[in-house]
């Protein structure tokens, strides 16, 4: 709208167009992988666009892997509504296939009867929010005594605020077990598995001590994530903090 106002008394209504289409078709943003895309609603002719086998071809009849008509309908969204948004199945640049979740939002520029559109992969905005979470998390302190982890339900470790444990990290641990032979990777998995999540107590090696410590977690899922979190702290330390509370 503030290409066409600059212009709109010096040129004319093609040589805007044509102005917004150069403009906006070199704009990309989220880490280059988003882009911008439209064109006219009389004819369903895709001016703006990343994939040059759709540049100036009537899309009106392209269908997803969905069967959806997907210009057609956010043509139909501009029209009625003026703008919107709209999901949909499509390809994803740098992978095999077609079948990619995308939701996209469409506006209708309506001085020069044209619709311009933005989109994002549910994938990759949840990746990028797990990712944003993860390094959030690792910066959270609970205190000296007790630790914050995060795994997936493969037994992957994601973080651990205990660093005598990094050699977890980014590592499959299913099998992991503990002095006594508990499965805690998996006993983790079964807590995150319940709706409020549960304490699991296993023995771990400590660097002040000769012998294994018993501790503690607490354990909850994410399940759409598939993600368990949880915090654990050495029993001995409880302990010491009871003991530390009484005698103040």
């Amino acid at each position: 709208m503030e290409i066409y106002k600059e212009n709109k008394n010096s040129k004319g209504k093609s040589e805007i167009q044509r102005i917004i289409i150069e403009t906006l078709s070199k704009l990309n943003y989220n880490k280059g992988r988003d882009y911008y895309f439209g064109g006219k609603i009389e004819d369903g002719v895709l001016l703006l666009t990343n994939n040059l086998r759709f540049q100036g071809k009537n899309v009106l009849r392209y269908q997803d892997t969905e069967g959806r008509y997907i210009f057609k309908d956010m043509i139909n969204i501009v029209s009625s509504e003026g703008e919107g948004f709209y999901e949909y199945m499509w390809e994803r640049p740098g992978y095999i296939g077609k079948g990619y979740r995308k939701i996209s939002y469409v506006k209708r520029l309506e001085p020069l009867n044209l619709w311009i559109g933005t989109g994002e992969y549910y994938v990759d905005f949840q990746h990028e929010l797990q990712q944003e979470l993860l390094e959030e998390i690792s910066r959270v302190s609970s205190g000296e005594r007790c630790h914050i982890f995060v795994g997936n339900f493969s037994g992957i470790n994601l973080i651990s605020k205990d660093k005598t444990r990094s050699y977890l990290f980014w590592k499959n641990w299913w099998e992991l077990e503990d002095s006594k032979g508990i499965k805690i990777v998996q006993d983790f998995k079964k807590a995150a598995e319940k709706k409020d999540g549960d304490f699991v107590n296993y023995s771990w090696y400590k660097s002040s001590k000769k012998k294994p410590v018993e501790r503690i977690a607490f354990v909850k899922g994410i399940s759409d994530w598939k993600w368990m979190l949880g915090a654990e702290i050495y029993l001995d330390e409880v302990e010491d903090i009871i003991a530390s509370n009484k005698a103040a």
